[in-house]
């Protein structure tokens, strides 16, 4: 209804949060106030009378905009500064330790020929090595962990994060990066197992955002993880 639509309108106008979380209370406000409607309805009353008993009983626009900005807005603001410090002090770290904390060292690479570009062969090679292969095995568990914050902060610094199809293009992206970068200043190989292995990590950290995510729906919270962009 159109009187309801310029109602909402000026609720979600004076809001000081994200554009999607604007769009997301739109559809929740408009939903509540067309089921208020079909009550009044139900028990009688005219569509005209329904709609100001609906827009009666929701209550007063700048006394709901007020009130939800007292609760997001500072709130939302926070804890935007703390997921971005969080996510870059996280890749600072991972180029720490893949890259900057790793000494030159040219034997390694030439015993390796430098780049495995067959998927799994290395995976495959260090589980049959066990355990003898012990500390390669391990290895492979540390570079999905690795990522698991990866793929669990993507969503939150980039809205387009939570489709798993761009979650792992990001991961691939940055995985690859790293794995160049290690192969052409001699830190390491150029590993595709290693990708493959990120980006498993990011896929569970993945699943860790979405998780959290359905757990605040429940108590409506869902915008303290929401993406930027």
């Amino acid at each position: 209804m159109e009187a309801f639509s310029e109602y909402v309108d000026k609720i979600i106008k004076g809001l000081d949060c994200l554009e999607n979380e604007k769009e997301d209370l739109k559809i929740e406000f408009l939903d509540h106030l067309n089921l208020l409607k079909k009550e009044y309805i139900d028990k009688g009353k005219s569509e005209s009378e329904a709609i100001d008993l609906s827009l009666k009983v929701f209550g007063n626009k700048e006394t709901i905009t007020f009130e939800l900005n007292k609760s997001t807005s500072k709130l939302c603001k926070l804890l935007k500064k703390v997921f971005v410090t969080i996510w870059w002090v996280y890749i600072l770290f991972v180029v720490w330790a893949l890259i900057l904390g790793r000494s030159s060292n040219m034997i390694y690479l030439n015993n390796f020929k430098g780049i495995n570009i067959i998927p799994f062969k290395q995976i495959g090679n260090y589980i049959l090595m066990y355990p003898n292969g012990y500390s390669q095995l391990s290895n492979m568990f540390v570079s999905i962990i690795l990522f698991i914050p990866f793929g669990f902060f993507i969503p939150i610094i980039v809205n387009k994060g939570k489709n798993i199809k761009n979650n792992l293009l990001f991961a691939f992206a940055f995985s690859f990066c790293i794995e160049w970068t290690q192969y052409m200043f001699s830190r390491g190989i150029f590993d595709i197992d290693d990708i493959i292995l990120n980006l498993t990590g990011s896929i569970i950290g993945l699943g860790v955002y979405k998780l959290l995510l359905k757990v605040l729906k429940r108590y409506k919270m869902q915008y303290l993880i929401r993406g930027e962009l």
